[in-house]
């Protein structure tokens, strides 16, 4: 078994581009006003007040392949993904640090083998009186 090591790469490079652009940057978000006092009472009430908030993010991608039982004689190959990303606002009121780990299954193969003589023939034997 074997995987485009450059298709791959390629994959990765692509989507990691992406996350950069997604995960750097600006947004504007509504506060409740209340959400801005010291008082719990007042939390998320009151007319909503625009934040810009800076963050910046970061990516990985990983990638697992691995062999697992499917049955007699097959085995299944499969290759995963696994993307960890993370953002951190540097807002002094609303700073944030959020981390996520997502995978997914990029191919999944079923690989069949014959199966042995010694099996099938020891299943067609009429069974024996004891």
């Amino acid at each position: 078994m074997s995987a485009d090591s450059e298709a791959i790469n390629r994959l990765k490079g692509n989507i990691l581009t992406e996350l950069t652009k997604e995960l750097n940057g600006k947004c504007s978000v509504s506060v409740p006003i209340g959400s801005l006092s010291e008082v719990g009472l007042f939390n998320g009430r009151g007319f909503p007040v625009p934040i810009r908030l800076n963050f910046e993010g970061s990516a990985d991608i990983t990638f697992h392949t691995e062999f697992l039982s499917a049955g007699v004689n097959q085995t299944c190959h499969r290759i995963t993904m696994v993307v960890r990303a993370s953002v951190f606002s540097q807002s002094k009121r609303f700073e944030v640090y959020e981390e996520t780990e997502i995978s997914t299954v990029l191919s999944e193969t079923v690989i069949v083998g014959e199966v042995p003589q010694f099996t099938t023939g020891f299943l067609n034997q009429p069974a024996a009186d004891g």
